[in-house]
């Protein structure tokens, strides 16, 4: 999604300042993103839309009154959008990394300097974010982490490796180690809807990621730190425990396409770099790369040599 000039409307005694903005993409997880988009949550103001089928991008155009491009290109150019900084700020979906990478697309974005966000749900989570603090504050750093996670699409562990789910996990992990790992191992049980993927750091900490199919469940994440332990189920409950004792956290609830397009529009307002950046995603990617290339080897392999 391309970020442009501030659209002004009336309301009530002040004026409401909207960004306005591309669409790349609207694909299956677009329906999620509408409350954004459309009716009293609205964000931001949709001006054009680009997919890979036109004839989606025409379709969601006429339904949001804005226009389908007709490349990428076209989006980042349309005359519609205003420039900020650099260029146009781009709210990026994780796939289009993922499956573009190392895309034009991405080129494009770091030669242009162009402000991006990606769309990692776990970069969001108000409970990362209070996990983080209380890690750097409280708990010491993270000596072992578990993510987990049930999605309830009936894949292989195979086809769950190959697709992009993992991203938003192996994000969280990053968040809360806050290094490259050392080694990493995928184990992916022929027949057997699972991938676990284990990482490697130095001073022997660890991380394990688990995907599993079954009934859909959010990431849910076990810490045992320097000085206590955490576990958060995301995106808003936090419980952990200290020389204080036990603890409970549960932050209020908000529809997560609208925390992120508010998140992207308020760091693009304000001249900023929107937080997750496409060089969070694609550290990401470069660890599930590394995942996939243990699954294909049956071993581990040390990281950067993949």
């Amino acid at each position: 999604m391309t970020g442009a000039r501030e659209q002004t409307t009336p309301g009530g005694e002040e004026m409401a300042r909207r960004l306005t903005v591309g669409v790349v993409g609207p694909g299956s997880r677009w329906e999620r993103c509408r409350p954004a988009v459309e009716g009293p949550e609205r964000v931001v103001d949709v001006r054009a839309i680009y997919d890979v089928s036109h004839r989606r991008a025409t379709r969601e155009a006429k339904r949001l009154h804005c226009e389908a491009a007709r490349s990428l290109a076209d989006l980042l150019e349309f005359p519609d959008l205003g420039a900020v900084a650099a260029g146009k700020p781009i709210l990026c979906p994780a796939a289009v990394v993922a499956s573009s990478f190392p895309s034009a697309l991405c080129n494009t974005i770091r030669q242009r300097s162009l402000p991006t966000m990606a769309a990692l749900a776990t970069g969001i989570a108000p409970a990362v974010a209070r996990l983080r603090v209380l890690l750097d504050k409280h708990l010491g750093p993270a000596r072992s982490i578990c993510c987990t996670k049930t999605t309830d699409r009936p894949e292989t562990g195979a086809s769950l490796l190959a697709s992009t789910t993992l991203l938003s996990g192996i994000h969280l992990c990053r968040q809360l180690i806050g290094e490259a790992p050392e080694t990493v191992h995928a184990a992916v049980p022929e027949g057997a809807g699972l991938v676990n993927l284990t990482f490697g750091f130095s001073g022997g900490r660890a991380a394990r990621l688990t995907l599993t199919t079954g009934r859909r469940t959010p990431w849910r994440t076990v810490i045992s730190a320097e000085k206590g332990s955490a576990e958060a189920l995301l995106p808003r409950r936090l419980h952990w425990r200290d020389d204080g004792g036990r603890h409970a956290l549960c932050l209020p609830r908000e529809r997560a396409p609208v925390v992120l397009l508010r998140r992207f529009a308020q760091a693009v307002q304000a001249g900023g770099q929107p937080q997750p950046s496409l060089e969070d995603a694609c550290r990401a990617y470069a660890w599930l790369e590394a995942a996939r290339q243990s699954h294909a080897t049956g071993r581990p392999v040390r990281f950067g040599c993949a």
